[in-house]
């Protein structure tokens, strides 16, 4: 569901039932010693041309079946990583670009539906109607690192750089970022570092 509907849906839900508990939608989603290695930039940028190109491939498929519901998700994701390409000063290329509005988007319409049910009178229909576009979006991000997994990233990339303690974090994290290709978020992987570095 386009955010400018889900956000007067809500409204107008609002004006009309007891008052929504206050709720903002959770937007996901951090010197040194070395800088980020070219391989760690080039599996970055591989990674972010293969979700692109399946996010591409989603969209014909639900425009072949004709799925407005698939095809309009699709279109809003497309439209916010061609706007933030144009727009970015940045020439490094790196997957968490798209990955962040994938889950910023996944993250808004899970928001989005306990809302929706949170209201006195609860809109069932419209809350599964984001919950499904939720688990659209959640088909395409890669499956999340376990906690020894990233924890082995974590060691391979103080390894490569240096354990300097704090000095060494922001390279680690990057470093970290660029090597599980966004199958960690920045919250975990920060955590994972800190803890690494005994900070």
């Amino acid at each position: 569901m386009a955010l400018a509907i889900r956000t007067s849906l809500l409204f107008k839900a609002k004006a009309s039932n007891a008052p929504l508990r206050h709720s903002a939608p959770s937007l996901l989603h951090h010197g040194g010693v070395r800088c980020l290695s070219a391989t760690s930039t080039l599996r970055s940028a591989d990674a972010e041309q293969e979700l692109l190109t399946r996010l591409r491939s989603a969209l014909k498929d639900a425009m072949r079946a004709k799925d407005q519901a698939k095809a309009g998700v699709w279109k809003e994701v497309l439209s916010k990583y061609e706007t933030s390409q144009k727009s970015s000063t940045s020439t490094t290329t790196t997957t968490t670009n798209l990955l962040s509005i994938l889950r910023k988007a996944q993250a808004s319409r899970v928001e989005a539906a306990k809302d929706f049910r949170s209201l006195a009178s609860p809109r069932e229909d419209l809350a599964e109607s984001e919950s499904k576009e939720a688990e659209w979006i959640a088909s395409l991000l890669p499956a999340e690192l376990s906690a020894d997994e990233l924890q082995e990233a974590v060691k391979k990339a103080i390894q490569s750089i240096g354990d300097q303690g704090k000095s060494t974090m922001g390279k680690v994290i990057k470093e970290v970022s660029a090597a599980t290709q966004g199958r960690a978020d920045g919250k975990q992987i920060s955590q994972a570092v800190k803890k690494a570095l005994g900070l």
